[in-house]
């Protein structure tokens, strides 16, 4: 089944629409695309092109990856099953098990939390700077004031 060209990587609304226009509809296609076919596309410079050949490449490599594994899954629940069949039982059904997700924050929220971290210092420094600076406020206008009388 041929791969939508907006799963690549750098691949938008826009440049789906110019690519199209080029007759280029797939990520296959754009993977086997020359960087001279796609700097003819506007929006499209050397880099720009080379990087997203690269990228779609390496999506059809993944999405190809991924068939074969299915396939060899597909092939040994097949076994099994006539396995199970020749013996007289019934063949034990595969579950399938979510892909564990990774525990580690994105480097935004990171960022964002270690820049948070800091204001606060910084606002603690502040807020004790002031309190510092008003002691010695009343301090000396309490030393004045005991000079006048």
């Amino acid at each position: 089944m041929p791969m939508s060209i907006r799963l690549v990587k750098g691949i938008g609304p826009a440049t789906e629409n110019a690519l199209n226009a080029a007759g280029i509809t797939t990520a296959e296609e754009l993977a086997t695309s020359t960087v001279e076919t796609l700097v003819a596309i506007p929006g499209f410079s050397e880099i720009r092109a080379r990087s997203v050949i690269d990228h779609a490449r390496q999506c059809v490599s993944d999405a190809s990856a991924d068939e074969k594994e299915d396939e060899a899954e597909n092939a040994q629940t097949e076994k099994s099953i006539v396995e199970a069949s020749h013996k007289g039982k019934a063949p034990k059904q595969k579950t399938e098990q979510k892909p564990k997700k990774k525990k580690t924050k994105p480097k935004k929220e990171k960022k964002e939390k270690k820049n948070k971290a800091k204001k606060d210092k910084e606002t603690k420094k502040k807020t004790k700077k002031d309190k510092d600076t008003k002691k010695k406020t009343k301090k000396h206008a309490a030393k004045k004031k005991a000079k006048k009388k």
